[in-house]
């Protein structure tokens, strides 16, 4: 039977984490990411590390903030090097702490499979900004939206 890796889902002390965290221990990400073969077990590495974006659109443009999302800039994303993934998350009613604090609303995270996280991370930069290869739609609230690299220090843990 093939262990499962997984990806690191804590190290920040930002408490806006907690949503990514909320994301795995709901097992919202089973299929896309847990599921990969740990390197070893028959040749497939499964992602390196993990690129975590938390988003929001500005007020009243949801709609167009997901349709560009989901059906443009995912793909987008995508094509760059180093890049082999991705899947897209909203904010679950239920939460950890119900305050009512709502600091992202979307969760979005993309498998590296590059060695270095430079290759990526320097490929979406070259690309940012430019309609030809990632036109980013201005329903995107660049003020509230965050990104971290993050690369896998343990393998998933299971009961």
């Amino acid at each position: 039977m093939a262990r499962i890796e997984t990806h690191k889902q804590r190290g920040s002390i930002l408490p806006t984490l907690a949503a990514v965290a909320a994301a795995f221990a709901a097992g919202a990400l089973a299929h896309a990411f847990l599921t990969r073969t740990h390197p070893g077990d028959d040749g497939n590495a499964g992602a390196k590390h993990i690129l975590v974006v938390l988003s929001n659109a500005v007020e009243g443009a949801d709609d167009v903030f997901n349709d560009w999302y989901t059906n443009t800039h995912l793909p987008d994303v995508i094509r760059v090097k180093g890049f082999s993934g991705g899947q897209r998350f909203r904010r679950s009613s239920a939460q950890m702490d119900d305050d009512g604090g709502e600091p992202y609303r979307y969760l979005a995270i993309y498998e590296v499979d590059a060695d270095d996280v430079r290759v990526p991370r320097d490929g979406l930069r070259d690309n940012a900004d430019n309609p030809e290869t990632m036109y980013v739609d201005p329903a995107l609230d660049r003020d509230r939206t965050v990104a971290w690299f993050y690369t896998p220090i343990t393998g998933l843990v299971k009961h």
